[in-house]
C-alpha cells in the first residue's frame, strides 16, 4: 500500500497533476458553495448533534429523519468523490479547463447561490434561467468567432492493456485522494473559525472531535472512492 500511494500520489505525473487540478477545482467549488452558502455543513452538524445530544436545542430531529439525512449526505459526498476519480481517469485532456470551470460555475454555483438568496426553489431557478441566457449567448459567439478544429477519427479502438489500465487507475486514485484532501483541509479551516468564535455552543467539543476525525477520514475515503471511479471508467 505504501508503494502504491507513493507512486500515484506523491506526486502524480505532470499530465495527471493538470487533470487532477482541473477536476478538483471544477467540482470542489460547487461543493463548497453547497456546504457553506446553502448550509450543507450546518445540516451535517445538526445531524451529528441530533445523534449525540438528542435533547440539545439544535438536535431536534427524530431518528428516521436523522437516518434519512445521513444516508443522503453519505451518498452525495461519496458519489461526488467517485465522480472526480472517474472524470480524471476518463479525461482526454482536450477540454479547456477555463471553459470547464466557467461552465461548472454557471450550471452549479449560480443556481445554489440564487436559490439561497431567494430562499425559494422556484424563484431561484427562475433567476438561474435568466442568468444562463447571456452565458449561452456568449458561448455561441465564442464558437462562431473561434470554431474548434475538426476532430480526426480514431485510428483504432480496442481494449486497454495492463499498463494503460494501471495508468487510468492511478489517475482516478489521485483525483479522488486530492479532492478528499482539499475538501477536508478547507472544511477544517472554516469549522475552526466557527469553533473559536463560539458558534457551536455546548456541542462544540463533539463537533471538534468530528472535525478532526473527518480530516483523517476524507482523504482515505477519497482514495478508495477514486479507485471506484477508476474501476467504473475502465469497465465502461
Amino acid at each position: 500500500m505504501a508503494t502504491l500511494i507513493s507512486r500515484t500520489l506523491l506526486p502524480p505525473a505532470r499530465d495527471t497533476r493538470l487533470l487532477v487540478a482541473k477536476w478538483v477545482i471544477a467540482l470542489l467549488a460547487p461543493l463548497l458553495v453547497f456546504n457553506f452558502v446553502w448550509n450543507g455543513e450546518a445540516a451535517i452538524n445538526q445531524i451529528l448533534v441530533g445523534f449525540l445530544l438528542p435533547q440539545s436545542a439544535i438536535g431536534f430531529y427524530d431518528v428516521p429523519t436523522l437516518l434519512g439525512a445521513t444516508i443522503f449526505f453519505v451518498l452525495f459526498y461519496a458519489a461526488l468523490t467517485a465522480l472526480v476519480g472517474y472524470a480524471v481517469a476518463a479525461d482526454s485532456g482536450k477540454q479547456n479547463p477555463i471553459v470547464l470551470w466557467i461552465s461548472m460555475l454557471v450550471f452549479t454555483v449560480v443556481p445554489i447561490v440564487l436559490i439561497s438568496i431567494a430562499n425559494d426553489l422556484f424563484v431561484g431557478l427562475s433567476f438561474t434561467v435568466l442568468a444562463w441566457i447571456p452565458y449561452f449567448l456568449a458561448l455561441w459567439l465564442w464558437r462562431k468567432l473561434r470554431p474548434a478544429p475538426a476532430t480526426p477519427p480514431l485510428a483504432r479502438v480496442g481494449t486497454l492493456d495492463s499498463e494503460q489500465q494501471a495508468n487510468l487507475m492511478n489517475r482516478a486514485i489521485a483525483g479522488g485522494f486530492w479532492f478528499g484532501t482539499a475538501f477536508a483541509v478547507i472544511s477544517l479551516m472554516v469549522d475552526l473559525i466557527y469553533f473559536f468564535a463560539g458558534q457551536y455552543g455546548a456541542a462544540g467539543s463533539f463537533i471538534l472531535i468530528w472535525m478532526l476525525l473527518r480530516t483523517v477520514l476524507l482523504p482515505c475515503a477519497g482514495y478508495f472512492l477514486g479507485r471506484l471511479g477508476g474501476g467504473i471508467c475502465s469497465a465502461r
